[in-house]
């Protein structure tokens, strides 16, 4: 099965969040592809929070 393909150009949305599932935080990303109004294609993100190395300390902004 081939690859949805909605158009050459979709819109894309991006939402970052930061949850709480039992006490630990989690971050999630969705990327939305819209179409004509309408989601067409949607990926969704789940990670654990980390330290970042130190050479990208400078680029972090910390959420809380």
């Amino acid at each position: 099965m081939g690859r949805l393909r909605p158009s050459p150009v979709p819109v894309m949305r991006r939402t970052v969040k930061h949850l709480t599932y039992d006490g630990q935080p989690t971050y999630t990303v969705s990327i939305r592809a819209f179409l004509d109004g309408k989601v067409a294609h949607e990926t969704q993100y789940f990670g654990d929070p980390f330290e970042p190395v130190p050479s990208r300390v400078q680029r972090v902004e910390r959420i809380s």
